[in-house]
């Protein structure tokens, strides 16, 4: 599965589940029922782009563009001119001034448009470079830190080891037993206040599973390093 679709699903899921969670707390209904019932729609949601969003994105454009205009009504203003992007005008005008006119405000606005486009593609790629380049420099410091430490004693190694699978057991007992609790039926039954414990019950299971799951990894990593 290609890694966007996976992004869109994670998404679609974390959105349907809060959605589930406040419906739940409104309503009382069944935290799954109400799972199924957001997390297509969600999903539908994100395959269309996000309508309302793209609007609001299509007001910021018009925006743009009467900025553009202004600029090219300001460049008149002052005379000054593209003189090859007029003579194109010009030209397809056959020779009608304010047709040329009203060509060359088209082509000039498309033109600044452009030169905006790449504009920001270029800053984008110049933060992207700059967010690889910190990247990889705190990644070559991590393993130079790593590489000057002094190798760990037997007896350290095997207790971070132990250590380790200590904690990933704790970690999946945790995440199993949240896992459980949503799955019953009984978890989502009696008035608001009881089902606000529940929620804040499984968040901290969900809290002590991430926190002990954090530890095993670190007790992993340092033994084997």
């Amino acid at each position: 599965m290609k890694k966007d679709n996976l992004i869109i699903i994670r998404n679609s899921a974390v959105l349907a589940g809060a959605g589930a969670v406040g419906c739940s707390l409104g309503s009382g209904a069944s935290f799954i029922i109400s799972f199924i019932l957001f997390f297509p729609i969600v999903i539908v949601a994100f395959l269309l782009g996000f309508p309302w969003i793209k609007n609001s994105k299509l007001l910021k454009s018009d925006d743009k563009n009467d900025r553009l205009y202004d600029q090219v009504a300001n460049e008149l203003k002052e005379e000054i001119k593209i003189p090859g992007l007029y003579t194109k005008a010009f030209s397809e005008s056959s020779g009608d001034k304010s047709k040329a006119q009203a060509l060359y405000i088209q082509y000039r606005v498309e033109q600044l448009r452009k030169e905006k486009q790449v504009q920001a593609e270029r800053e984008h790629d110049r933060e992207k470079l700059d967010r690889i380049y910190l990247s990889r420099a705190a990644n070559d410091s991590k393993r130079a830190a790593a590489a000057a430490k002094p190798p760990l004693s037997k007896p350290v190694k095997a207790a971070n080891v132990c250590f380790g699978i200590l904690c990933g057991f704790i970690s999946a007992i945790a995440a199993l037993g949240v896992l459980c609790a949503c799955v019953n039926s009984d978890t989502w039954k009696g008035d608001t206040s009881d089902i606000i414990n529940c929620v804040l019950l499984l968040l901290f299971g969900l809290g002590v599973a991430y926190l002990f799951g954090w530890l095993a990894s670190v007790s992993f990593k340092e033994a084997y390093r």
